[in-house]
C-alpha cells in the first residue's frame, strides 16, 4: 500500500484510541466507575442523532424507541445515585 494509506491507518489508530482513553480518564476524575459506564448506553442516542443532523439519515421508528428506553435508562440509574448521594450515614 502507498505510505499515505498506510499513515492514514495508523493515524486512525492511534488518535482516537488516545483521544477515547484521555475522556476516559478525565469522566473517572470526577465520577465512580459504576456511575460513568450507565453512559455509555447514550452512544447509540448520540451516533443516531448525529446521522440525522450531520448527515441526514432519518431514523427507523423502533431506533427512536430504542433510543429512549436508553436514555430513559440512564436517566434512572442517575436517580438511583442521587438519592444514594442524599442518604444520611447511619448514627452507630
Amino acid at each position: 500500500a502507498d505510505w499515505s494509506y498506510t499513515f492514514i491507518v495508523i493515524y486512525l489508530g492511534i488518535f482516537p484510541a488516545a483521544l477515547a482513553y484521555l475522556a476516559w480518564s478525565y469522566t473517572l476524575q470526577h465520577l465512580s466507575v459504576s456511575h460513568a459506564v450507565s453512559y455509555l448506553y447514550l452512544l447509540p442516542f448520540v451516533t443516531a442523532v448525529m446521522g440525522w443532523l450531520l448527515l441526514g439519515e432519518v431514523p427507523a421508528f423502533i431506533s427512536i424507541a430504542g433510543a429512549l428506553i436508553a436514555v430513559s435508562g440512564v436517566w434512572l440509574v442517575g436517580q438511583s445515585y442521587q438519592k444514594t448521594a442524599k442518604r444520611p450515614a447511619p448514627l452507630v
